[in-house]
């Protein structure tokens, strides 16, 4: 992990670069005179934009947080608690940023729109409201017309869920679950209650990334190995670097430039597929930890006032037992037209 986050810092610190150069470019009167020449830079000015300032939001954070640790070591009692307090919100902007700055780095493409939704038992006796939130989820999402399946699953010996993961794929998927991250409460008759806590996150990412040729530039150059007077004569060395991420590959020991070429091309596609499987990776790590760890108090199923209750909304909406998915859909329905 540190390996690919010291190669993405390397490449959005060449983004930063790059858009300061194209500022400049593009306001020069030269550019400025050719139509066709500033329509090409601001083209890649908008390709490089998002990357190079989610790069200069992560390394402003890194070191206000390094200044924070600093003035915390310098200072003793109460103030040296506030200055970690403060250095420890500064880190979680921190990883905010790293988290965007992951994402900005991706090449755009049509990854497949599915969410994972993990819902854990607090203990036996909630195992089955973790059934009744299984089940409702899945209704709902087979009403939107998604594809659902079970991931994994554990039962209570009393029957219910211990644990379950479903994974829901479709459009829309990510925006109605998306935010299905907390704690969740069923209320029953006789001040009897069952919690839950659910994780949803992103689902992986399994788009095999092929560069693009545009994307990949050529460099030959002479030999400098052993092989005999031709390797010296003709320039049968290559270089082929990926452009939008900077890995590149030097081949020098085949006999001909077309094999050398072959063969670079073929190296680097390998290094930049594993370079973005393991941005991928990452992000998925990142928003399976983070989904996990979110405690906050989402949704109340109250089975006695007969109203489901979201934090996040402003009002109750009635709640039936019979109909619980749809007092669920409708809750989920309207955070969806507020996260837009």
């Amino acid at each position: 992990m540190d390996e690919n986050r010291d190669a993405l810092t390397e490449y959005a610190r060449s983004q930063e670069k790059r858009l300061n150069e194209l500022d400049e470019l593009l306001a020069a009167p030269e550019i400025l005179g050719d139509g066709v020449l500033w329509r090409k830079y601001a083209r890649e000015r908008d390709s490089v934009e998002k990357t190079a300032r989610a790069y200069h939001r992560w390394t402003e954070l890194k070191e206000l947080r390094e200044a924070c640790l600093a003035d915390a070591a310098a200072l003793t009692g109460d103030k040296r608690r506030a200055a970690e307090a403060e250095a420890d919100s500064v880190g979680a902007e921190l990883d905010e940023a790293y988290s965007a700055l992951l994402l900005s780095s991706l090449p755009a493409g049509d990854a497949k729109n599915a969410v994972i939704v993990e819902i854990r038992a607090s203990g036996a006796p909630s195992g089955e409201f973790a059934s009744e939130l299984s089940a409702y989820y899945s209704e709902f999402a087979r009403d939107k017309g998604l594809d659902i399946r079970i991931l994994s699953s554990a039962r209570c010996e009393s029957g219910g869920y211990k644990e379950i993961a479903l994974r829901m794929e479709g459009e829309g998927a990510l925006e109605y679950f998306g935010r299905e991250s907390g704690v969740q409460r069923a209320e029953y008759a006789g001040g009897v209650s069952r919690t839950v806590t659910t994780a949803a996150y992103p689902a992986r990412d399994e788009r095999v990334y092929e560069p693009r040729e545009e994307e990949i530039r050529i460099e030959l150059f002479h030999s400098g190995g052993a092989g005999g007077q031709n390797v010296n004569k003709v320039e049968t060395a290559v270089r082929a670097r990926h452009l939008p991420t900077g890995i590149f590959v030097v081949c020098q020991d085949e006999r001909s430039q077309a094999a050398n070429r072959n063969r670079a091309v073929n190296e680097l596609t390998e290094r930049v597929r594993a370079y973005y499987n393991g941005l991928q990776e990452d992000i998925f790590r990142e928003g399976k930890e983070k989904a996990r760890l979110n405690r906050d108090k989402i949704r109340v199923y109250d089975h006695v006032r007969k109203e489901l209750r979201d934090s996040r909304l402003s009002a109750p909406l009635p709640f039936r037992t019979a109909r619980a998915s749809a007092a669920l859909a409708e809750a989920l329905a309207l955070l969806r037209l507020e996260n837009k």
